[in-house]
């Protein structure tokens, strides 16, 4: 797509560009509060994408659904459970060095790319990908806001690096608190997703706390998840949000500004094959530095096409 095109695009057809992250594993790869270092968080990924016959089974699976519902089957609740299986899946490529009579067919694959991931990240473990995504629409100036999530404890690690950072320079101006569905910001409670929306202007950059306890202790749904603000009547806002647990996880509570959804996963199948919703796949976030623009690229396309009515919503 040329640049001409990609401005003409905003011009016309964007007035409000609104950018939701998640942070761990979307943005970044280490978790400091966590004690998850890149060497771990790659192991994770690794784990993830390798399959094979673990422990004589006869079909192949991946190494993290092996510990997940065999080594240390049982609910995704347990916080101990939570713990194990993490050790494991740190210990991924380990495992295969010491069995490497029996995996040698992934084992070299696994190294190499193990090494390529580490190599990257070893300077600043915010990923390229996201850097050049921010470092494009600088270029295109394309005007946007972004808005970091997380239900962890890593909003002022990631604030200080996209301060520090050569490339991105981005100063996130507020941080807010989600209690249930209610934002907290400035001296303001937003209650409604039109509160929120009006209160996200261009260019005014920031980062919410979600609630993970509200989402805990309704299991872990849809409806209890990060809210997703959206407006389906303003066709010259463009919102997308960005997680790796988008599919895997019951993570985003869909919230209109119209009227309730009263199904959260058939919206979000919507969303989802619109691109409004990505599921970030980590590994590829890491090792490909125009994941994030390719996809912004594709969403403005099918912008452009007249694709992201709402109708089927």
């Amino acid at each position: 797509m040329s640049s001409f095109l990609k401005m003409t695009i905003h011009q016309q057809l964007i007035k409000q560009l609104i950018l939701f992250f998640d942070i761990n594993g979307t943005i970044i790869s280490s978790d400091a509060v966590q004690g998850k270092t890149v060497q771990d968080s790659v192991n994770q990924l690794l784990a993830e994408r390798y399959s094979g016959n673990w422990a004589g089974l006869k079909a192949p699976l991946s190494y993290r659904d092996f510990i997940d519902h065999y080594l240390c089957q049982g609910s995704h609740l347990d916080e101990k459970l939570k713990k194990q299986r993490e050790q494991h899946y740190s210990g991924f490529l380990g495992f295969l060095r010491k069995n490497k009579r029996h995996f040698a067919n992934i084992l070299l694959e696994v190294e190499n790319t193990y090494d390529q991931a580490l190599s990257i990240l070893k300077d600043d473990d915010l990923f390229p990908s996201f850097l050049k995504l921010l470092q494009y629409l600088k270029q295109e100036k394309i005007t946007y806001t972004l808005i970091l999530r997380t239900f962890g404890g890593d909003i002022a690690v990631v604030k200080k690096k996209l301060q520090d950072n050569a490339v991105a320079k981005l100063e996130i101006i507020s941080e807010g608190l989600f209690k249930a569905s209610s934002l907290y910001i400035d001296n303001n409670v937003l209650n409604s997703s039109q509160e929120i929306l009006q209160y996200i202007k261009p260019d005014q950059h920031m980062a919410w706390q979600d609630d993970f306890d509200h989402w805990k202790n309704h299991q872990k749904t849809f409806a209890y998840g990060k809210p997703f603000p959206i407006d389906f009547d303003n066709p010259h806002t463009l919102s997308i949000f960005f997680d790796d647990n988008a599919i895997k996880k019951q993570i985003i509570a869909i919230q209109p500004t119209s009227s309730a959804v009263t199904n959260q996963w058939e919206i979000q199948q919507v969303l989802l094959n619109k691109g409004i919703i990505l599921e970030v796949d980590t590994l590829e976030a890491i090792l490909d530095e125009d994941y994030y623009i390719k996809h912004l690229e594709k969403v403005l396309e099918k912008k452009r096409q007249g694709q992201l009515q709402w109708c089927s919503c």
